[in-house]
């Protein structure tokens, strides 16, 4: 009767060593939180500055760092999303390592995104989000906001 408690026990303790050792995997990773947001650009030779821009930022809040390797814009075309890869103004910063609490922005000109759009020939394209890759090929996507979206079309 006692090698059915001493079993219970080991069976409870290493239900718990393996929960806890998921919870770790899941901690190691990095978080990366996106945000797609309006932005001026002050002092870039060559860049109006009473332009509004779209800037997308990677803000790393993880334990973890990670190395963002792409940005993209998100475009899809009757709900089949897709990435295109468009250099933006500030694409220069990447490869970039991200430590914890450390964040990265980069921004692309509206009017170049309405020229992609308008490549396109066929479908109706839209801009659905933006994004980054990091070096493990993991995407963090953010959404477009309303405000955002009505400059585009």
């Amino acid at each position: 009767m006692t090698t059915n408690w001493v079993a219970i026990y080991a069976a409870i303790v290493a239900t718990l060593a393996l929960g806890w050792r998921i919870y770790e995997w899941f901690r190691k990773r990095p978080n990366i939180k996106v945000k797609v947001m309006f932005a001026y650009m002050y002092g870039v030779p060559g860049v109006n500055n009473r332009k509004q821009h779209i800037s997308v930022t990677a803000m790393n809040r993880g334990h973890y760092s990670t190395t963002i390797e792409m940005a993209y814009i998100i475009i899809s075309r009757k709900d089949r999303p897709y990435l295109q890869h468009m250099d933006s103004i500030n694409s220069g910063y990447l490869p970039r390592r991200l430590n914890q609490g450390e964040s990265l922005s980069v921004t692309y000109d509206p009017d170049v995104i309405k020229g992609e759009l308008q490549k396109k020939s066929g479908d109706v394209f839209k801009v659905k989000g933006a994004g980054f890759r990091d070096q493990a090929g993991r995407h963090y996507n953010g959404g477009i906001r309303k405000a955002i979206e009505k400059t585009l079309y």
